[in-house]
């Protein structure tokens, strides 16, 4: 993949020195480059999904949150307020030590591979540019060839 995008980049390197007048007028290629890395949907998607992930591995290696019950019990005729008992209840789920350092490391595990895909769907958008620009100088050539 990576020797494809240099070849690419070898490859477009002629684009700004064969002929001055035919490219002046026409876009280029790394105004191009930034434009899509900066304003394209699915770079954007995945660099939010990349921000997801990140944001959960504080959230998976934390206990669930504390419970508090409050009851009334022994209410003749269903009257709130003659109630016989009162109670209150704090409950906290513990769970075994080694179960919450192994699902902190599960969500890090997550947030690399959603930043592993982040990388490649740019890659991904990059050749696609790429390749439609090399298409687009072949057609500006042949056409000037044409003349």
């Amino acid at each position: 993949m990576t020797a494809l995008l240099c070849g690419l980049l070898v490859a477009m390197w002629p684009l700004r020195t064969l002929s001055p007048s035919a490219t002046a007028d026409t876009t280029r290629l790394w105004d191009l480059v930034e434009e899509s890395l900066e304003r394209n949907p699915e770079i954007e998607s995945a660099r939010q999904q990349m921000a997801v992930m990140g944001a959960r591995v504080p959230q998976e290696a934390s206990l669930p949150p504390p419970e508090l019950i409050f009851m009334r019990e022994g209410m003749p005729q269903f009257r709130y307020s003659e109630a016989m008992f009162s109670r209150i209840e704090i409950m906290q789920m513990l769970q075994f030590p080694a179960k919450l350092s192994t699902r902190r490391k599960i969500a890090e595990i997550n947030a690399d591979h959603a930043h592993h895909d982040h990388m490649e769907k740019e890659f991904d958008v990059l050749y696609r540019l790429k390749s439609a620009y090399a298409e687009l100088w072949y057609l500006q050539q042949s056409i000037l060839l044409t003349r």
